[in-house]
């Protein structure tokens, strides 16, 4: 770089510069490397001379440092584009610059908001970037780069082990390729709006945070609104710190979220899953809140339905209605002259009446074991009872075993006639019955509806 004595550019040395720069990058083959690594470009106007410029050969950007922004407005990278460990200390967009081959940001540096309405051919990595203000791939619908249509990434795209430490916002992008954002960092409010993944897309291990320093509880958000899925989604193992809605979401293949967990509200709204949602086994174990776990339950019970896969759909039933029942036992009422006493959902008696019954000893028609068990466990207690308490009228006493005997018999109603309690233990014996008889229905009931698929 040419300077006078006093570090002044005037206007034909900045421009003499400028042009020589540009002469540079024109007649590089396209198979020559030029290297701008470990450079410092400042706010002088000769350091100004990457736009509208065609790049033919790969640029390698690598250490380099950018202090100004804007600098390589409406250019063309028709080779490589290698920007790895570059710090940008000032605002950029990246407005209308074309990527027609591999680019890649890795460990790059974001100090000041950063924003990337540009198209993408090729494989783009920000792998291990930090943006450490707002982040803005796409634009906003509204926004003044409308115009500029829908934006594309053509190829894959990967963003792993990257940190968002303010907002990120992706909107009104077509993705072709894959689209990685394992085990990245969001550390603040994030948008995914407008959205097409024609390919598969992964959120594995990703973090998003809550800003403990933010006064706007709306800033704790993360929001997938009219986003797309074509392919299979992964949020395996994902936390989410903040508030999360889906609103006009669709699933068109497999959507992962075992292992992922939600601390705060989520919300599935207007959400279609045309293939596989894949929940996991107990809700508890993702959801803070069982009125959250509702719609996710009840959409995985529905999209494995259609899948054929019943065995899973009978369970996502029975995950959809332990939580709405834990819903609404929260909000229930005990006082019988108060008006809600007499809706099923805000009846106290009710809803802990089936808890007790409808959940863990029918299983709410999914479980046809469990009334096995308990009516096991219920013929062991009584057969002491009778045992214990000499209550067979029998002489000599009968032994355990025929204790046991006469408790199973009662239990099934068969009614052998054999033997028969004293007076003082007919309570116990017609209680027995008539518990036999109802576990015995429950457990038909169950087994029919889950060999009735």
């Amino acid at each position: 770089m040419v300077s006078t004595d006093v570090n002044i550019f005037d206007e034909s040395t900045a421009r003499r510069v400028w042009e020589e720069r540009r002469q540079r990058v024109a007649d590089a083959e396209p198979g020559e490397t030029i290297d701008f690594s470990d450079m410092e470009f400042s706010d002088d106007p000769a350091d100004q001379y990457f736009r509208e410029v065609e790049f033919h050969a790969i640029a390698d950007f690598t250490g380099s440092i950018f202090q100004i922004g804007g600098v390589f407005s409406r250019s063309i990278f028709h080779r490589d584009a290698i920007f790895n460990n570059t710090v940008f200390n000032e605002k950029d967009d990246f407005p209308s610059v074309i990527f027609k081959d591999n680019v890649s940001f890795d460990e790059a540096i974001f100090n000041r908001a950063v924003g990337f309405h540009s198209n993408f051919q090729r494989n783009v990595s920000f792998e291990r970037a930090v943006f450490l203000s707002e982040a803005l791939f796409g634009h906003p619908s509204d926004s003044y780069f409308k115009d500029l249509g829908r934006l594309k990434f053509d190829s894959s795209l990967s963003f792993d082990n990257a940190e968002f430490r303010d907002a990120a916002s992706f909107d009104n992008l077509d993705f072709g390729g894959n689209v990685s954002f394992k085990s990245t960092k969001f550390c603040y409010w994030t948008e995914f709006e407008g959205l097409v993944f024609n390919d598969q897309v992964s959120f594995e291990d990703a973090h998003f945070l809550r800003c403990t320093d933010s006064r706007d509880k709306r800033r704790n958000l993360v929001r997938f609104q009219e986003v797309k899925f074509s392919e299979k989604a992964s949020f395996l193992s994902c936390k989410f710190e903040c508030k999360v809605r889906f609103q006009k979401v669709v699933f068109d293949n497999i959507s992962e979220f075992r292992f992922a967990k939600f601390d705060d509200h989520v919300e599935f709204i207007d959400v279609k899953a045309n293939g596989l949602l894949l929940l996991e086994r107990n809700y508890p174990t993702s959801f803070a809140n069982g009125e959250d776990a509702i719609v996710p339950y009840r959409l995985a019970k529905l999209s494995a339905t259609s899948s054929g896969d019943l065995r899973w759909a009978g369970h996502y039933h029975y995950q959809e209605q332990c939580a709405s029942n834990e819903y609404e036992r929260k909000s229930a009422t005990w006082i019988p002259w108060h008006k809600e006493f007499w809706k099923r959902s805000k009846n106290g008696f009710l809803l802990w009446g089936e808890f007790f019954i409808g959940r863990l000893l029918y299983g709410y028609g999914e479980k046809p074991l469990r009334p096995l068990g308990v009516g096991a466990i219920v013929i062991f207690i009584c057969g002491i009872l009778f045992w214990v308490t000499k209550g067979i009228d029998h002489d000599p006493p009968c032994s355990f075993l025929s204790s046991m005997y006469f408790s199973i018999v009662t239990f099934t109603t068969l009614g052998y006639g054999d033997l028969k309690p004293v007076p003082e233990m007919r309570w116990l014996a017609g209680s027995e019955a008539v518990l036999g008889a109802l576990l015995m229905a429950l457990f038909i009931v169950a087994l029919s509806r889950k060999f009735s698929r």
